[in-house]
């Protein structure tokens, strides 16, 4: 499905999806049952997070995958 939506289609569900996911978290309460630098629990959300972040972070035009 992703793969035939067009660039303005994209954008537009990333931003949905990023605005969502912290809506979500603001629900959960004020960093209740997320990761803390003390090694608390971590959510699927925080996880999810952690990992696009960490593909954005390495984000190279070049690569294969794009």
């Amino acid at each position: 499905m992703v793969n035939e939506l067009g660039d303005d289609e994209l954008a537009h569900l990333i931003l949905r999806g990023v605005k969502t996911v912290k809506r979500r978290l603001a629900r959960v309460g004020q960093g209740a049952g997320r990761s803390t630098r003390s090694g608390g629990r971590r959510t699927a959300l925080d996880r999810a997070l952690q990992e696009i972040a960490t593909e954005l972070s390495g984000f190279d035009v070049s690569d294969a995958d794009w």
